[in-house]
C-alpha cells in the first residue's frame, strides 16, 4: 500500500499543519512506514518550519522541510513569481511520489485552500488529482465553515478526489457557532465523515 493523502483546508490559517502533525503520529502508531511532507511553505518562518514539524511528527529522516520554500507571505504563484521563477508542478510531484514509494502512507500538507495555486494554472486540487491522492480537509470551526467547507467538498467531487473527511478545527475563543457546525455538516453533506479535533481520538476516525 503507497497511499498518499493530501492535508488541504478551506484557507489559510486553519490548522492544516497541526492536523497533519496529529495524524502523522496516529499513523505512525500503527503503520511502520509514514511519511509527511509540505509541498511548499511560504512566508517568513518563527520557530521550527512546518516542514520540520511534519518530519518530527514522524521521526523521518527525510524529508525534513517543504519541498519548496519562498520567503514572501503569499500564495505559492506569486511567491515563486517574486523570487524570479515560477513551480516546477512536474518537479513537485515527482518527489512526492519518491517518497510514497517507501511509505505505507504518505501525508502531503497543501498551501492554502483546495483552490490555491501552486502556478496560475495549477493548484491544490490539480495536484491531488494528478497524484492519485485522497484528501482530507482542515476547516476552522467558526462562523462561515459550512459555506466554505461545502465548496471545498464540492469541489473535491467535481475532479474525482475522494474525501477522507473533514476535520473541524477549534482553536481561540471560537464564536457561537463553534459546537454546532459539526453536525450542521452532517445534515447538509450527508455521507461525508465529520469528525471535531476537540474530541479525543479523531484522528482515528479519519485515517
Amino acid at each position: 500500500m503507497h497511499d498518499i493523502i493530501v492535508i488541504t483546508g478551506t484557507d489559510f490559517g486553519v490548522g492544516k499543519t497541526w492536523i497533519t502533525c496529529a495524524l502523522a503520529r496516529s499513523l505512525a502508531e500503527r503503520h511502520g512506514a509514514v511519511r509527511a511532507v509540505k509541498l511548499v511553505e511560504t512566508g517568513p518562518v518563527s520557530g521550527a518550519s512546518d516542514g520540520a514539524l511534519l518530519a518530527a511528527a514522524t521521526g523521518q529522516s527525510s524529508p525534513t522541510e517543504a519541498l519548496l520554500r519562498y520567503p514572501a507571505p503569499v500564495t505559492a504563484a506569486e511567491a515563486a513569481a517574486r523570487s524570479g521563477g515560477e513551480v516546477d508542478v512536474d518537479a513537485l510531484l515527482a518527489g512526492v511520489r519518491q517518497i510514497a514509494a517507501v511509505a505505507d502512507v504518505t501525508l502531503a500538507e497543501g498551501t492554502g485552500g483546495l483552490l490555491a495555486p501552486f502556478t496560475w494554472d495549477c493548484s491544490v486540487i490539480d495536484v491531488a488529482r494528478r497524484l492519485g491522492a485522497m484528501a482530507i480537509v482542515a476547516a476552522p470551526d467558526t462562523r462561515g465553515t459550512l459555506n466554505h467547507t461545502l465548496l471545498t467538498l464540492r469541489a473535491l467531487a467535481e475532479s474525482n478526489v475522494n474525501c477522507l473527511g473533514v476535520a473541524l478545527n477549534a482553536f481561540g475563543p471560537g464564536d457561537a457557532s463553534t459546537g454546532t457546525n459539526a453536525d450542521a455538516l452532517r445534515r447538509l453533506a450527508p455521507g461525508t465523515r465529520v469528525v471535531e479535533t476537540s474530541r479525543a481520538g479523531w484522528e482515528h476516525r479519519l485515517v
